[in-house]
């Protein structure tokens, strides 16, 4: 009987884990899994050392690996969508009304200078900033 309750537990907490996509319980399914295995190999184990088996492996687990695994899946280092253009250079050809429009990764987009500035043809610009749908670039070779 106490395999099939270890095996719920560990289902219940991987469920809940892949919800949630946070670490929050997966600890407690490898946990779960572990008494699991040991009810498997040894069906006469008492109960309280099941349940001291289940939160020592949960809690040895969460504290010596949950730092490390955050650091690995939230790097704030890695620039995606439209984050990835902020740096790009570029070069205006067309401006009207003080805006040009520029092809970025096959998207056409609304390009403005940054306050104080006004776009010129033929000069270097880099984008660094974004508002709405809007790019926000300063000039790089300022004479």
């Amino acid at each position: 009987m106490w395999l099939w309750i270890w095996g719920i537990v560990t289902a219940l907490a991987l469920v809940v884990e892949f919800i949630t996509a946070d670490l929050i319980t997966i600890w407690f399914a490898a946990g779960g899994l572990v008494t699991l295995l040991v009810v498997a190999l040894a069906p006469n184990v008492p109960i309280i050392w099941q349940f001291v088996i289940f939160v020592a492996v949960s809690v040895i687990l969460l504290l010596c690996t949950r730092k490390i695994c955050l650091k690995l899946l939230h790097n704030d280092n890695f620039k995606s969508n439209v984050d990835a253009l902020i740096g790009i250079k570029f070069i205006p050809n067309e401006i009207t009304d003080g805006y040009t429009y520029q092809k970025f990764n096959g998207v056409s987009w609304k390009v403005f200078p940054i306050e104080g500035e006004t776009l010129e043809p033929g000069k270097e610009f880099e984008i660094c900033e974004i508002k709405g749908n809007k790019l926000i670039a300063k000039k790089v070779n300022k004479e």
